[in-house]
């Protein structure tokens, strides 16, 4: 009876806005901590300092404990992308690249607060959920510390050997011909910890397949990761890490089919993203002054190898093409309580990025520059970024954060930004936050894409993408109430010069352009239930986002579809009106049971009477399932049994279908799969 009683609260909770954050079940946490030491006690206050320099105050901000993404389906097997599809006002697109607000562009990843430099591809989709041991979606009006994006930032709070021991083995596969072994491993000894992780995925599904099949052709995946964090405490008030990370995906591409090209949609070709990052921390904390220092690098490949016959059919050559991007740079920061009620807070970032672009045939000769993109074009952009800001306690429950940001890139227009922030926070014992909020941003076009470039249709030169410039307005509140918490955040962005991507019609290739002006506003609403065994969160989100005028890159657009554009506000292609998410988990015993909720207004399309974007993909809905059973067979260690179904009833919707604006090929989503897996700890 209590059985079917939760079953019935879980298909509530599913149409109930909310997010959720699971506890960590007291045996579990017993299998995976150390004791609480001396030096673990200096780790967890150095940490609490550190988190002192950056908080997200007067932002919105949704977070997932590890636990929260083990007991849901797919476990750690899902990389953080997926995972963050369950948080307010977030969705993925078919590349699997997330989209918050239904806002174009990219978001900024971050490992315990140091900026991850942007890669070829999106790191969503290469994180591993392995080593985080809390993630974070700060998105809204932000601090002055977060800057170079408007969409949102991602910070994940890597897992440290200092608080956990042993480690854990996992086999998990199943449909479309998956498998993917991994491990997890972490010790400590005096003050220094380290923890790694890696694993290998191989699935008859990579990127979004093409059409409705439930098993797409020719598109194979092979992906490695791997992950190491290493930490020492020289003393109580000092601390150095070091992070190490790679990740190599090989994807086939399936074949796209192109009017006028018979056959192109039996054709294929191939994609290879590698991206190799390390970072060097120090952290320096007394009782009034936190600093942090850091240095990182990264080393990113793309190789995309379309089709031959494609290729010579589309314009009488076979191509190839290849990026390269080499980033290093560094980030200072420092947090200073000044009395009880002012906590002064600066920093600098420096970067130097270089990206380089080659298009040869296959036999490797260099192509002319009317090609797709220069026979061999380097970029190079300088970056320096600096913000000051002031943490005012007004009143006990009052707080004012007033911060200015400066901005300097080179390859850009306007080299020089300024960007001013300010939100008020108002907090009360009982449970009730509100908060208002508003922040100017300047966001450069992508390294590489704010010179001209020859069309991919082979026309003129068109005008070089341009720099955003966004006004960002965030109100919101919470509300706790015993085992439920309400909360309800609306938005207002209005952007000059919007940045939004398009996809060539023979690979995955995007290229930058800008609307004149963009409009983005919506509201998240989301509600919290965790009680004991059960936790339950449901999110909705409303949104509606328009630009009007293409400003740059008009040559990838016909006449028809720029003047439209310049005579209307038209929806953007990630418009979708209404997003849904939702689940629940409940934990009886041994054993371990939940849900989720994925649902989707539909984004847009043209519409049949050539209306640009005039129309919508139907709206979809999918439902996932989990059981995890958990056994203690050797030495006591815990073995962990999993099954997954995903997409239940196997509900066959388009994402795209690359008549939009964003052009590019169809997507589709997965069909129904079925998963198991074995994980030992040891």
């Amino acid at each position: 009876m209590r059985s079917a009683l939760l079953i019935t609260a879980s298909l509530i909770a599913l149409i109930q806005p909310a997010i959720a954050q699971t506890v960590p079940d007291d045996d579990e946490a017993e299998d995976q901590q150390v004791p609480r030491t001396e030096i673990v006690v200096t780790g967890q206050r150095l940490d609490a300092a550190r988190s002192k320099v950056e908080p997200s105050l007067g932002a919105s901000t949704y977070t997932l404990s590890n636990e929260a993404i083990e007991h849901r389906p797919g476990g750690e097997t899902r990389d953080l992308g997926f995972i963050l599809a369950q948080v307010p006002g977030v969705r993925r697109d078919g590349s699997g690249a997330l989209i918050v607000r239904n806002a174009p562009g990219k978001i900024q990843y971050r490992l315990n607060n140091i900026i991850l430099p942007e890669g070829v591809a999106d790191f969503g989709e290469s994180l591993s959920s392995r080593l985080a041991d809390k993630t974070e979606l700060i998105t809204g009006a932000l601090p002055a510390q977060y800057g170079l994006v408007s969409g949102g930032v991602v910070n994940v709070t890597t897992k440290n050997g200092l608080y956990m021991k042993g480690g854990q083995a996992e086999l998990y596969g199943g449909s479309h011909h998956s498998v993917e072994p991994a491990f997890e491993w972490s010790a400590s000894r005096g003050g220094s910890s380290l923890f790694a992780s890696g694993s290998f995925r191989r699935s008859d599904i990579g990127l979004a397949p093409l059409d409705a099949a439930a098993n797409p052709a020719h598109d194979r995946i092979r992906e490695l990761e791997g992950f190491l964090f290493a930490d020492h405490l020289i003393d109580e008030e000092q601390r150095t890490s070091l992070i190490l990370g790679s990740s190599n995906e090989r994807n086939q591409v399936p074949g796209r089919a192109i009017a006028g090209l018979p056959g192109a949609e039996h054709a294929h070709g191939e994609r290879r993203v590698s991206n190799h990052y390390a970072i060097a921390f120090y952290q320096r904390s007394d009782e009034a002054l936190t600093l942090q220092a850091s240095m990182f690098g990264l080393v990113s490949n793309e190789v995309i190898r379309p089709d031959e016959p494609l290729s010579l059919a589309a314009d009488g050559v076979s191509r190839a093409t290849r990026g390269w991007r080499r980033s290093v740079g560094t980030q200072i920061e420092a947090a200073y309580e000044a009395g009880a009620r002012h906590t002064l807070r600066a920093g600098i970032l420096l970067s130097n990025d270089r990206e380089r672009e080659a298009e040869r045939d296959l036999a490797g000769t260099p192509l002319a520059s009317a090609a797709l993109f220069d026979a061999d074009s380097v970029e190079h952009r300088v970056t320096a970024s600096a913000f000051v800001q002031d943490e005012v306690r007004l009143a006990p429950r009052l707080t004012l954060n007033a911060g200015l940001r400066f901005d300097h890139v080179t390859d850009v227009g306007e080299p020089a930004q300024l960007g001013p922030r300010a939100s008020l926070v108002y907090a009360t014992p009982a449970g009730f936050t509100a908060h208002v909020g508003y922040a100017r941003y300047v966001v450069a076009p992508p390294l590489g894409e704010a010179a001209p470039r020859s069309p991919f249709s082979g026309g003129a030169v068109n005008d070089s993408a341009r720099e955003e410039r966004d006004d960002y307005f965030d109100v919101g509140l919470q509300q706790k109430l015993g085992e439920w918490t309400f909360g309800i955040d609306g938005y207002w962005r209005s952007a000059r010069d919007l940045l939004a991507q398009r996809e060539w019609q023979f690979a995955p290739i995007e290229r930058s352009f800008n609307y004149r002006r963009g409009r983005l506003h919506g509201v998240d609403l989301s509600l919290t239930y965790a009680d004991g065994p059960v936790t339950a969160w449901s999110n909705l989100a409303l949104a509606q986002a328009n630009g009007r005028e293409i400003v740059s890159n008009q040559g990838e657009f016909s006449a028809a579809q720029l003047d439209y554009a310049a005579a209307h506000d038209l929806p953007i292609d990630q418009d979708q009106r209404v997003t849904a998410s939702g689940g629940l988990s409940y934990r009886f015993g041994h054993l371990l049971l939940s849900g989720d909720l994925l649902y989707g207004s539909g984004a847009r399309r043209t519409a049949a009477g050539g209306v640009p974007n005039g129309a919508r993909l139907p709206a979809h809905a999918t439902f996932d399932l989990a059981a995890v059973y958990r056994l203690s067979l050797i030495e006591g260690r815990p073995l962990e049994l999993r099954l997954d179904v995903t997409n239940l009833f196997d509900r066959s919707y388009g994402l795209g279908d690359g008549t939009g604006f964003a052009g590019g090929a169809p997507q589709w989503a997965e069909r129904r799969g079925v998963f198991v897996g074995l994980e030992q700890s040891f």
